[in-house]
């Protein structure tokens, strides 16, 4: 079995500064540059056409990234269909950082960290065009400073604009590091890489001597770099990012994901609504292209961990993004926990089903696959287990229920009233809604009592209808979607009633449906 070895350490100091230099394995100038050499020109040539052809420049890049996230007649009518079903959302706030990957990543300023290093104007007695020049010049910074604001990818969106390489230089980021290392970051870390050893042909081994490595530390806000850059490599874990959720989601960027959202095919999937952005975070959800992004065929997953919730960088509590056309996916976008698609890209990417003979070389059923660490048993979706994914999960709690055109409840109450923080991992229910043969079964959200998040990254429902076995169910955690009617393309509905915080409770009525599943060959 092919195994990949990564090797990471945790430093160990007592203060930290936040000086950042930033450079671009390219010849190409990076845009702090272009700045710099701005300012030169302004210092010492107050008239200088260059400078003035850099602002330009600057304001054409900007208009560049609004160009390619206008939204075509089709979206616009799509989002104009799918808006009708939008009902308000109530959400609640657990952590004080904030509870989504881009809230603690906002309320830590990591949007002005790349760009910290503040420029002064020169002033040059009795020139009011060079002082001009001098406001002109800082305020098209603070714009591309606020498009260019998270730490993850920032520089790439240079690259997706202009298109001068077929394969995408990265981003490096220096800095003089010394800082606390604190072992909840540490723990949770920890575990999310025994999550992803779980599921992957690949190991993860602590070596703080290693020449490549990664090396977590406490900088502001959640980030890591975009797939293997050689040497030491840091990926943060700072406050409000101690959860194993935002660990498995950036050492998924260690690995070589993007963002879900950022996929080359994304508009095919999700719309954005570009007015409820906050300002100058716009620029981090323009989608990669086919040079820059290979997802092995598979499709996209609106419960990938990889992808933000609906709500990432709203300046008003509106989504800035919704699934194209279903609305009912709303909730999911912003998932905690690793979908079954993130599974497989990751073992393609790592050719872990090699050693398997590939990913139809076992009797795996329901979409499951060989699993790369044990050829003869097989990885399963979510609400399926067993050697060969035939089984329902065997939790303590759950069962096989028979569905009959009589209509019956499931309640399930979850969690503890008393908790005082969320735990690290999700305690589940798994129920199997089963009908006859070649039946279809309506499942309707009775009432849900609990907390609501982007991606019900606390408590909820996943209920699996769709045809695709592997896909991420719709996840519920408000009582907004109390009403919601699923019909199931399979006469086997998995329900996963999940929990880490206070108490939840769910009740949904299923029964058969009108319509039966035609059986095909």
């Amino acid at each position: 079995m092919k195994i990949i070895i990564l090797a990471l350490c945790f430093t160990i100091a007592l203060t930290y500064t936040s000086t950042w230099r930033v450079q671009r394995s390219t010849d190409s100038h990076s845009v702090e540059e272009k700045i710099e050499e701005g300012y030169e020109l302004l210092k010492n040539e107050p008239g200088s056409s260059d400078t003035k052809d850099l602002l330009l420049q600057l304001n054409d890049m900007k208009a560049e990234i609004e160009d390619e996230l206008a939204l075509t007649s089709d979206q616009k009518y799509d989002l104009t269909q799918d808006m009708k079903e939008y009902k308000e959302i109530e959400f609640d706030h657990v952590k004080p950082m904030g509870d989504t990957i881009m809230e603690v990543n906002e309320h830590s300023h990591v949007d002005m960290a790349l760009y910290s290093r503040r420029y002064h104007a020169y002033e040059e007695p009795g020139s009011s065009d060079t002082k001009d020049l001098l406001l002109q010049l800082n305020e098209m910074k603070a714009e591309i400073e606020d498009e260019l604001t998270l730490t993850e990818q920032s520089e790439e969106i240079i690259d997706d604009i202009r298109q001068n390489e077929a394969n995408r230089a990265k981003r490096q980021a220096r800095r003089d590091w010394t800082y606390p290392s604190r072992e909840d970051a540490k723990k949770v870390f920890k575990r999310a890489t025994k999550i992803w050893e779980s599921v992957t042909c690949l190991n993860f081994t602590e070596n703080d001597t290693a020449t490549d490595r990664i090396v977590v530390i406490k900088s502001e806000g959640c980030w890591s770099f975009v797939g293997k850059r050689g040497g030491i490599q840091r990926l943060s874990l700072g406050d409000g990012c101690e959860e194993v959720g935002t660990a498995v989601h950036e050492i998924g960027h260690a690995l070589g994901f993007y963002h879900t959202h950022s996929r080359h095919d994304r508009n095919k999937f999700i719309i954005l609504q570009r007015q409820n952005f906050v300002n100058g975070w716009l620029s981090q959800f323009t989608e990669q292209t086919t040079d820059t992004n290979y997802n092995y065929g598979l499709t996209y997953d609106y419960g990938s961990v990889m992808h933000y919730g609906a709500r990432s960088a709203s300046k008003n509590g509106r989504p800035i993004m919704v699934p194209r056309h279903d609305m009912k996916y709303l909730l999911t976008l912003g998932s905690d926990t690793l979908a079954f698609y993130d599974i497989l890209m990751m073992n393609h990417h790592y050719g872990c089903f090699d050693s398997c003979g590939g990913v139809c070389s076992s009797r795996c059923e329901n979409g499951g696959v060989p699993h790369p660490r044990n050829c003869s048993k097989c990885l399963c979706p979510s609400g399926y287990a067993g050697d060969f994914c035939t089984e329902r999960p065997p939790n303590r709690c759950g069962a096989t229920l028979e569905v009959n055109s009589t209509e019956l409840t499931l309640t399930v109450t979850m969690g503890n009233r008393y908790s005082l923080k969320p735990k690290d991992e999700f305690k589940t229910c798994d129920f199997w809604l089963q009908g006859p043969p070649n039946s279809r079964i309506r499942v309707v959200l009775d009432s849900y009592q609990g907390i609501t998040a982007d991606g019900c990254k606390y408590m909820g429902v996943e209920i699996k209808t769709r045809k695709d076995k592997r896909y991420t169910g719709y996840r519920f955690c408000s009582s907004t979607n109390v009403g919601d009617v699923l019909i199931s393309t399979h006469n086997i509905v998995p329900v996963i009633f999940f929990n880490r915080h206070t108490t939840s409770r769910v009740t949904l009525r299923y029964r058969i449906g009108k319509a039966s599943i035609i059986a095909s060959c």
